[in-house]
């Protein structure tokens, strides 16, 4: 599943707000958007870290995605990526990602 370029301006723009940078994986095994954060905070959290998505930040700080969510929305299927609440810009889903309650499902 792979969001929208509108998804990922507006994502890049809220994590800019916070002081973090948006990131994106473009492959397997942790492909999708994420959020370049030190090593230590993506894997306390649940995510997993991939190198070279976050190039001008220091060595300890990496691009951390925590992977994609499937909803169950009555007969529908809602996709979506786990990404930081401020980070999203669509309807959230709790209860469908690894990590904490500011890691939620965002409907793509």
């Amino acid at each position: 599943m792979r969001p929208t370029l509108a998804f990922l301006s507006v994502a890049v723009l809220a994590a800019s707000a916070m002081g973090q940078h948006q990131c994106f994986v473009p492959n397997p095994p942790n492909s999708g958007p994420g959020i370049c954060i030190r090593t230590s905070e993506c894997t306390t959290g649940g995510g997993s870290y991939t190198s070279g998505f976050c190039p001008n930040d220091p060595a300890d700080v990496k691009c951390c995605t925590y992977g994609g969510c499937k909803v169950k929305n009555g007969n529908n299927i809602i996709y979506g990526s786990c990404i930081p609440t401020a980070a999203c810009m669509s309807t959230r889903y709790t209860g469908y990602c690894p990590g904490g309650t500011d890691i939620q499902c965002c409907a793509n």
